[in-house]
């Protein structure tokens, strides 16, 4: 799901803007941004897990 909706935001900025660059560059930095904050959210969700002793149940 998130590739699809990354592949279309890169599709629709190229379309709508193609010789922008700085548009292409607010794209990609944004769903960079996006991938960084998923990956802190999935970080502090084992935290929580591992607090909580139930990572244990979820790796095995």
């Amino acid at each position: 799901m998130v590739s699809g909706t990354t592949d279309g935001v890169i599709s629709l900025n190229l379309q709508a803007a193609p010789n922008n660059l700085e548009a292409t560059r607010l794209a990609l930095k944004t769903i960079l941004f996006i991938g960084q904050v998923l990956s802190l959210l999935v970080i502090q969700l084992q935290c929580n897990l591992m607090t909580n002793g139930l990572l244990f149940f979820f790796n095995n």
